[in-house]
């Protein structure tokens, strides 16, 4: 078997791939990030890239941690979360109001992981 981005912060993953004395390789640094924009896609640096999706991913999350103050629990504080559970990403795009571009270009990096922005819950 194979498997990719494995991280020690992954315990039960990490512990199996001691268990099983598995080599880990680490994945080449990226020299070119290519990210969508307005006037198609455009290059840039992986430290411009990276920053400026982190700087989008930001407010997008404001106030997860206080909703979920316990990520291993997903039923600690229920309240808490009902209200925004119904959300979709579109709805929180929505409330964050990104220009257009910012919402392309951080849609690369939500996009794998949430699916398109336009799904309903």
């Amino acid at each position: 078997m194979d498997g990719a981005w494995v991280d020690r912060k992954q315990p039960y993953v990490w512990r199996e791939v001691e268990r099983y004395g598995l080599g880990v390789v680490a994945d080449p640094a990226p020299t070119l990030a290519f990210l969508p924009t307005s006037t198609g896609f455009g290059e840039f640096s992986p430290a411009d890239a990276f920053a400026g999706q982190a700087g989008l991913v930001t407010p997008l999350f404001d106030g997860s941690r206080s909703s979920f103050e316990r990520p291993s629990q997903p039923y600690h504080g229920e309240d808490l979360v009902r209200e925004i559970d119904r959300l979709s990403l579109r709805d929180k795009l929505d409330q964050v109001h990104y220009s257009a571009d910012d919402e392309l270009f951080i849609s690369n990096a939500l996009g794998g992981l949430t699916g398109s922005a336009a799904a309903v819950t």
